[in-house]
């Protein structure tokens, strides 16, 4: 099972594939920077900055159609919109997101192989 729809990135992307093979290289890298901004508002508790910060990523991982990414994404969106962020629930969903994160890389990468 994949991390991504790969029929729905296809379909998307069917005849501009260098365009996607950009999205995912432009993505990866800038994913430090999404990343970081999330995990400090954890830290200090900053309800504001997690809702803003997770909506970002969560829209930029969208393109994907990496489902399981987008729901720990928008998970930490919603607790930051809701005004209250448990550290603990936080940062374990953080993990999440980052575990999952690490799994589509693997298979866009290897996806992008084949064009």
């Amino acid at each position: 099972m994949s991390s991504f729809d790969q029929s729905k990135l296809n379909e998307y992307f069917e005849d501009e594939k260098d365009i996607l093979g950009d999205l995912i290289v432009d993505f990866f890298e800038e994913l430090p920077a999404m990343l970081e901004p999330i995990k400090k508002s954890i830290e200090e508790l900053d309800a504001s900055g997690l809702q803003i910060s997770a909506h970002t990523l969560k829209g930029s991982v969208s393109n994907f159609f990496a489902a399981e990414c987008v729901e720990h994404a928008y998970f930490l969106e919603k607790m930051g919109r809701d005004g209250s962020v448990d550290a603990s629930v936080a940062m374990e969903s953080f993990n999440k997101l980052d575990d999952a994160l690490k799994v589509l890389n693997t298979d866009l990468v290897n996806y992008s192989k084949g064009f």
